[in-house]
């Protein structure tokens, strides 16, 4: 995502104030800012305590995370009875309770689809840009860190609405071939810079920056993250090539020595290359809109 884009379309104003919207290093650095009205009051933490007291949340719409490692789904939920039939995986507040006392993070995925708040703020962005937009929330117990150092493949848009956090973010990789995502080693990721945000704070991280992040000593912290991953090239390439491989191209046999694998493989080439040629690039562009935004 080129800065540009997010600039001339506001998407930035949905997070920042509006003094400092304009100056986002976008896709460049991370970068701390003020949190807008909108964002900071997106989610609370007696939303977060009133679903583990009476909610509907089933396994993997909530996970936990203690010293790095995901906490098993039978110690955070249980078996429940609906209209006569067992439904697991559904959350069981005590069970939840008993992890975070140890430690363990709480991590509310998808919220986008499933509160009310996150999914208006989402849908605002995937009005404004092509890109696939997810909310996740982060529930951290006193002292303690949920996920290891990692990368994402999206642009990262925190927002600490409760406690304090301590963050540490390193540089992108300059080698495009180490812009991988999961858990990466701190030795491989370069010089870090450390921070720590407070309620009302907010922090921007640009696709594949590593970070980490501990929530300080003297209280629970509760941050939420707004994910926003336009797509790749791959993803276009993906869709065309969906377009052009007829049925029974898509079945047509490779066989032979490797000469006449050779061969039949160079046909195919220039069958799929002439056909992607052809192709319209607006009417790609006009479904990956729908696709991704629904309209």
């Amino acid at each position: 995502m080129q800065g540009g884009l997010l600039k001339t379309t506001g998407a930035e104003r949905l997070f920042a104030t509006e003094q400092q919207a304009a100056g986002f290093p976008w896709g460049i650095a991370s970068m701390r800012f003020d949190l807008s009205e909108r964002f900071r009051y997106a989610l609370a933490v007696d939303d977060v305590e009133g679903w583990l007291d009476c909610s509907l949340l089933q396994h993997p719409f909530f996970k936990m995370f203690l010293d790095g490692q995901q906490v098993p789904v039978r110690l955070l939920a249980s078996p429940r009875s609906v209209a006569g039939q067992s439904v697991n995986g559904m959350m069981d507040g005590h069970k939840v309770r008993n992890v975070f006392a140890d430690g363990g993070t709480l991590m509310l995925c998808n919220m986008h689809e499933w509160h009310a708040p996150c999914r208006e703020l989402c849908r605002s962005l995937t009005e404004r840009l092509v890109a696939e937009v997810k909310a996740t929330a982060f529930y951290s117990p006193a002292g303690c860190q949920g996920l290891d150092t990692h990368r994402d493949d999206a642009h990262v848009f925190v927002g600490q609405l409760s406690g304090a956090k301590r963050w540490s973010v390193f540089d992108v990789p300059s080698d495009p071939r180490s812009r991988r995502i999961g858990s990466v080693s701190v030795a491989d990721c370069g010089a870090e810079t450390t921070l720590t945000l407070r309620e009302g704070d907010g922090l921007y991280l640009p696709p594949y920056a590593p970070h980490r992040a501990c929530a300080v000593p003297s209280a629970s912290s509760l941050h939420l993250s707004i994910h926003v991953r336009e797509p790749r090239a791959r993803d276009v390439a993906d869709d065309a090539i969906d377009r052009v491989m007829s049925a029974q191209l898509q079945r047509a046999e490779v066989g032979g020595g490797a000469a006449e694998r050779a061969a039949q493989i160079g046909d195919i080439l220039r069958s799929v290359g002439g056909r992607l040629l052809e192709l319209d690039p607006a009417e790609l562009v006009e479904a990956m809109e729908q696709r991704i935004t629904g309209r």
